[in-house]
C-alpha cells in the first residue's frame, strides 16, 4: 500500500519522488512542508514557477491608468462626509453652504403680537405672555432651526433657501416655530401644544383664508395638520381633520 506524506513541493521534488516510487512502491515519504517553500503562501508563490501557471500577480508599476483612477476615486469617496444632505455635499465639494436663518426682534414681536392677541393659556391655566421664558429670542431661534433640521428635512414643505423670517406671514412663522419646538425639551413641547390650539382660529380669521388660498396659507394649514396628527395629543389629532378636505381639494 502506498503512503504519501503531503506537504509543500517544487518540481524537482516530484521528479525525485516519481523515480523513488518506481524503485520502491511500498512507502515513499515526500519532503516535509518545513523543508520546502513551493506551494506555501508565505514562503513563495501559490504555484511553483516551474509549472508555468501564469497566475503571477503583475507588479504595481504595471497597473493600468484606469485601475489607478478607480483607486483614487474610491479613496475620495471614503473621505467624503457621511452626511447625505445637500449641505454636507456642498461643503465637501467646496461650494458654500446655506446661510443660517436669523430671527430678529421685529419678527419675534410680530409673532408675539399674534400669540398674545389670541390669548392661549399654559397647561397650568396661566395666560401666555410676551416675557415667557420659553419665548425669548434665542429660544424662538432654536425652534426655527429645529424645524428645518428635524421636521423639514424629512417632510420638505418649506423652501428653506427663500424662507425669510422677517418677510413671511407671522402665522406661517408661528406654525414653523411650533413644530420646531416639539423637537426641543418637554416644557417647550408642552407650550407649543397650548399655543397650537389657537392657530385654527387665527386661520379662519385671516384675510388670505379663502376658497382658493395662496400657497403660504396652504402651507400654514398643512403644518397645523401635521402638528395635530403627529406631534400632539388625541384632542389635537381629532381637530386636525377640520382642514383636511381643503388640502385634498
Amino acid at each position: 500500500m502506498l503512503t504519501i506524506s503531503t506537504g509543500s513541493y517544487n518540481g524537482s521534488d516530484f521528479q525525485m519522488a516519481a523515480q523513488a516510487i518506481h524503485k520502491s512502491p511500498k512507502s515513499v515519504a515526500l519532503p516535509s512542508p518545513q523543508s520546502q517553500a513551493g506551494l506555501s503562501g508565505q514562503g513563495g508563490p501559490l504555484y511553483p514557477q516551474e509549472w508555468g501557471s501564469g497566475l503571477e500577480t503583475p507588479p504595481l508599476s504595471k497597473t493600468s491608468p484606469t485601475v489607478q483612477a478607480n483607486a483614487q476615486q474610491q479613496q475620495c469617496l471614503r473621505q467624503m462626509p457621511l452626511s447625505t444632505n445637500a449641505e454636507g455635499w456642498h461643503s465637501f465639494m467646496g461650494k458654500p453652504s446655506q446661510q443660517p436663518l436669523i430671527l430678529d426682534d421685529v419678527s419675534r414681536n410680530r409673532v408675539l403680537d399674534l400669540v398674545v392677541q389670541a390669548g392661549p393659556k399654559t397647561s397650568e391655566g396661566s395666560p401666555v405672555t410676551r416675557d415667557h421664558p420659553l419665548l425669548t429670542l434665542d429660544a424662538m431661534q432654536e425652534y426655527v432651526d429645529l424645524f428645518f433640521s428635524r421636521f423639514n428635512k424629512s417632510y420638505p414643505l418649506i423652501h428653506r433657501a427663500t424662507f425669510e423670517p422677517s418677510r413671511v406671514d407671522p402665522l406661517l412663522l408661528l406654525s414653523v416655530m411650533l413644530l420646531g419646538a416639539t423637537y426641543g425639551d418637554k416644557d417647550a413641547h408642552r407650550l407649543a401644544v397650548c399655543i397650537h390650539d389657537i392657530t385654527r382660529t387665527q386661520v379662519l380669521q385671516h384675510a388670505a383664508f379663502t376658497a382658493t388660498p395662496d400657497l403660504f396659507m396652504l402651507q400654514i394649514i398643512l403644518l397645523i395638520e401635521c402638528f395635530g396628527k403627529s406631534r400632539a395629543g388625541q384632542k389635537q389629532h381629532d381637530m386636525s381633520h377640520l382642514f383636511h378636505g381643503m388640502l385634498i381639494k
